[in-house]
């Protein structure tokens, strides 16, 4: 091989190897994207930041030991008690800290964790932010009617005083494409 051949592939090696040169940033997303809607809360009126419930303690308890052999590089929750002591019994499994953002800014959540390369992600929400955050994920739906490819975002309703174990597990294909699975806790 002739050196400057040589010396131009380990220069190359060099910057990719330091980070100077990206190989495909483009297919770097999040491993996984865990979103949780809080647990059940006591309803306390006309308390607007109430904690959880008996039950709500259980399931917050039950999400942590689904998700127990996962490696969380991020565990996010709204400011509320209710999303933070979701998460919770997991953060302390795992000694994460909580990582609080707000509940009015589930786009801008969204965005900076699209750049978690490789790193798996947790986030309470609430019945109102969980659909929302899944749709700035980039969330589409692709179905045809009459030969006709039609593409929408998803519609994801949470029922304000039933919905409270599901579990929204966002991955990415080869084509950075989002899917989305569903599961139960």
């Amino acid at each position: 091989m002739d050196k400057s051949v040589f010396k131009f592939i380990v220069l190359i090696c060099l910057l990719l190897f330091s980070g100077l040169i990206k190989a495909s940033d483009s297919s770097c997303r999040p491993q996984g994207i865990y979103v949780v809607r809080h647990v059940e809360k006591q309803l306390i009126p006309p308390q607007k930041d109430p904690p959880l419930s008996k039950l709500g303690f259980k399931h917050a308890q039950a999400l942590a030991q689904k998700l127990k052999n996962i490696h969380f590089d991020h565990i996010f929750s709204s400011q509320f008690k209710r999303t933070q002591l979701t998460v919770a019994p997991l953060a302390n499994l795992q000694n994460r800290e909580i990582e609080i953002y707000s509940a009015t800014e589930t786009k801008k959540l969204a965005q900076n964790i699209l750049k978690g390369c490789h790193q798996n992600i947790l986030i309470a929400g609430h019945s109102n932010t969980v659909p929302d955050f899944l749709s700035h994920l980039g969330l589409k739906m692709k179905a045809t009617i009459g030969g006709q490819a039609l593409n929408y975002s998803p519609q994801i309703y949470l029922n304000e005083k039933l919905d409270y174990g599901s579990l929204f597990i966002v991955t990415f294909t080869k084509q950075d494409q989002p899917k989305l699975n569903i599961q139960s806790f």
